[in-house]
């Protein structure tokens, strides 16, 4: 998340952004996620996007652009 202007996301951006790097955290096995199964379940089911939800654990935020950076 360090990437991206927290001030500028929207609400959704960064649970998506949160879901993201714990899958990354996950994928890569560097390092234990920081959330909880039942943090992450809880993230997951706030999130509006259907499609995201989809493509969860495929690989997902290697295409996420905020929309603060996409308007520019």
């Amino acid at each position: 998340m360090d990437k991206y202007d927290s001030s500028q996301l929207e609400l959704q951006e960064m649970y998506k952004l949160c879901v993201i790097e714990a899958n990354e955290m996950y994928r890569e096995g560097v390092e234990e996620s920081p959330l909880s199964d039942g943090e992450y379940d809880y993230f997951l089911s706030i999130i509006e996007d259907e499609e995201f939800k989809l493509s969860v654990g495929t690989g997902l935020g290697d295409s996420f652009i905020p929309k603060y950076m996409r308007e520019e």
